[in-house]
């Protein structure tokens, strides 16, 4: 059996982001088990799962809509639940768990990475990880139970989070400022940061007139509706953009095009998006230069 700390749990569909949360955990010396790379050959593969969930420390679980439905992730969750593993879900779409899901992990806490760039959120994902596995060393291998804050805190833009107080002042005054302040520190977006603001308001009317004012705030590629909205960028700027990406970070740009053709209004839009993704101004840039000439 191999040695390994962690249990990489995912959909086929999400095979590009959960070979690179593998990646940037081994890079930080956390040996990973993800299959197939390590169902030995000849190996019967529901006994090679169950081994492997079985010998791991974390079970990360790459959270989106196909994993939330798939029957393996299921029976892989089922069995790290009762092997009471600790269970990280690294939420990479805006979907809610399912009840299957919910039953066995329990309060949904998870690490989000819906806002670019993913890089940030793999690396924090890897010293969540990191910090776990040296809570058990410490604890002599006693179970770690689910963090009740594990999603990272995004880069709020300043203008626009005075903008939304400007709104949430108009319903409840000067207390607006102290309200957004909390709600700043625990919300994973500005779809959720509203949400939150909202719940302050005791008139569901004056709530919903809340949201409704707060929605041109909220980017475009964080609004729920642009989940199911037809994508107004084109199947070859979408092919090439991701060409484009994927000179910068590889197999996961696949992931990312999609994810931005459907958030983008045009493909202004989609390039700009795509460009969060990159780590410094000189490569947004050459980016830029490279989709748009």
């Amino acid at each position: 059996m191999s040695h390994h700390d962690v249990f990489v749990s995912y959909s086929s569909q999400d095979k590009p982001i959960a070979d690179a949360a593998c990646a940037t955990l081994e890079a930080r010396g956390i040996r990973c088990w993800i299959a197939p790379r390590d169902v030995t050959p000849g190996q019967d593969w529901s006994e090679a799962i169950i081994d492997a969930i079985s010998a791991c420390r974390v079970f990360v679980l790459i959270l989106s809509a196909a994993s939330n439905q798939s029957e393996q992730v299921k029976r892989e969750v089922q069995n790290a639940v009762s092997e009471a593993k600790s269970i990280l879900p690294f939420r990479v779409e805006d979907v809610a768990l399912s009840k299957h899901m919910r039953y066995f992990i329990g309060t949904p806490h998870w690490l989000d990475a819906l806002t670019p760039p993913m890089e940030r959120h793999l690396q924090r994902m890897a010293e969540t990880v990191a910090a776990w596995i040296a809570s058990l060393d410490s604890k002599a291998g006693e179970a770690l139970t689910i963090p009740i804050a594990l999603h990272a805190t995004p880069h709020w833009d300043a203008d626009r989070l005075s903008r939304i107080e400007a709104e949430l002042r108009l319903f409840v005054g000067p207390f607006g400022h102290t309200l957004v302040q909390e709600a700043a520190a625990a919300a994973h977006d500005y779809h959720d940061l509203c949400r939150r603001l909202s719940e302050h308001i005791l008139s569901e009317r004056e709530r919903q007139a809340f949201l409704a004012r707060c929605a041109p705030l909220i980017p475009a590629a964080e609004a729920p509706e642009a989940i199911s909205r037809p994508s107004a960028v084109s199947t070859e700027i979408v092919a090439a953009g991701e060409k484009a990406l994927a000179h910068y970070i590889g197999p996961l740009a696949r992931v990312l095009a999609r994810r931005a053709a459907r958030a983008a209004a045009d493909p202004v839009e989609f390039h700009r998006l795509l460009a969060e993704h990159l780590p410094t101004p000189a490569e947004k840039a050459e980016f830029l230069r490279r989709v748009q000439h």
